[in-house]
């Protein structure tokens, strides 16, 4: 044990020449419970950004962190943060890479950075006890221009269908309506039954409205069960986090 327990340490010290500070450049790199473990900065943990760092509203980019730190059966600990936000937080047992997908509904414009904590067992005189590294990407600034596009109205058609087995279902087509022009990137659209219960979707529950047009169409079957009396649900629609509604009456 304490020759396995040398050999590590010296393996650790080449990997690094600064033992008491965190690398120049790095936003919050320190140790936490461990002696004789090298700091870790930025230059051992990276964060990039899918595209441009400007980006119409409406648009999503994503950030992907990996650090080179390898620590066999460790736990890392990703925390997403805007400026001093903690955002969202993944733990994984590898050294990444570790996606964050960002919109400006989600998270929104600002200089986004990620801090991971590293922890494994080296510490004590057995060399099993816990030990935590903290260290920090450089930032990486991420900016939303304009104004995200939302639902102006939203119907289906035809808007009454009949209830039951595969032989009844009708082919139905969802009209969506925006106030204003797809972004460059497309908007996306989020479909969900508001009543599972009585109709599901049988197609795909997003589709994509193209750049620059601000109406969207999707045809497709619904599937519906038995019903007794008339009953009405929605087709609900989710576009930059706002919902619109569709009625449909199954009978």
């Amino acid at each position: 044990m304490f020759r396995r327990m040398i050999v590590f340490v010296i393996a650790l010290s080449l990997s690094s020449v600064a033992f008491a500070q965190p690398s120049k450049g790095s936003v919050n790199g320190r140790i936490s419970h461990a002696t004789n473990i090298p700091a870790l900065g930025a230059s051992m943990l990276t964060l990039t950004a899918a595209g441009p760092s400007t980006l119409p509203a409406g648009c999503e980019t994503l950030l992907t962190a990996s650090t080179s730190f390898v620590q066999p059966n460790a736990s890392y600990s990703w925390r997403l943060r805007r400026d001093n936000l903690q955002l969202q937080q993944v733990t994984t047992s590898t050294p990444g890479p570790v996606h964050f997908k960002v919109t400006v509904s989600n998270f929104g414009s600002g200089k986004y950075w990620v801090l991971c904590v590293v922890t494994f067992c080296c510490g004590g005189k057995t060399g099993t006890d816990p030990v935590s590294l903290e260290f920090a990407s450089d930032p990486v600034q991420v900016t939303f221009t304009g104004t995200v596009p939302v639902i102006h109205d939203m119907h289906l058609f035809p808007p009454i269908i009949t209830g039951g087995n595969d032989e009844h279902q009708k082919m139905v087509t969802l009209y969506v309506n925006l106030e204003t022009p797809a972004p460059p990137c497309g908007q996306k659209v989020f479909l969900r039954s508001s009543d599972t219960s009585l109709l599901w979707l049988t197609a795909t529950n997003v589709f994509t409205i193209p750049a620059g047009q601000t109406q969207g169409t999707l045809s497709y079957f619904l599937a519906t069960k038995d019903v007794t009396k008339a009953r009405s649900a929605n087709v609900i629609a989710t576009v930059n986090g706002i919902d619109g509604y569709a009625g449909l009456k199954v009978w």
